[in-house]
């Protein structure tokens, strides 16, 4: 699975409708799918650690504690979500009060057709320079659940 999302989503490149570079890193590939620590439902710590594990071949299934597998059947749909968006929001400002937010700019594709769990994929990014964004994580959910106090609509 890693060596997939290396070569088809850490490879190419990928912009955006406003030409802004869209960049999937290695350590990402743990959020993106959800790496649990071994026998427990946390997600791994360090993920460059556990990725460099992986390449090297001392780190298996084995040693960790699953994954969400809904997650990278989902990995195909990534440059479609960049490519032509239903929706982009970017954050305001971080919440005076609760989670800090780590991405700042949010992606959003409504799916036709699919089942009620699949119809939004949510994609959270991280500004790195004027154009450039790195993607954090993807998660299944409506856009409904950003407060409009932090994000704004820069899309449509």
């Amino acid at each position: 699975m890693l060596l997939w999302y290396e070569q088809n989503l850490c490879a190419p490149v990928f912009n955006d409708f406003r030409g802004h570079r869209v960049q999937f890193r290695p350590e990402s590939f743990a959020h993106l799918i959800k790496l649990f620590q071994k026998g427990a439902t946390i997600e791994i710590t360090k993920p460059q650690k556990h990725i460099e594990r992986i390449r090297n071949g001392q780190s298996t299934n084995a040693g960790f504690g699953g994954y969400e597998a809904y997650r990278f059947q989902r990995f195909r749909s990534l440059p479609l979500i960049i490519a032509r968006p239903n929706v982009v929001l970017e954050l305001i400002a971080q919440p005076v009060v609760g989670k800090k937010r780590t991405g700042d700019t949010l992606y959003i594709k409504e799916f036709l057709n699919v089942p009620a769990s699949c119809k939004f994929e949510i994609l959270v990014c991280r500004r790195v320079a004027q154009a450039r964004l790195e993607v954090v994580t993807c998660h299944p959910q409506n856009h409904g659940n950003y407060s409009r106090s932090q994000y704004r609509q820069i899309y449509p």
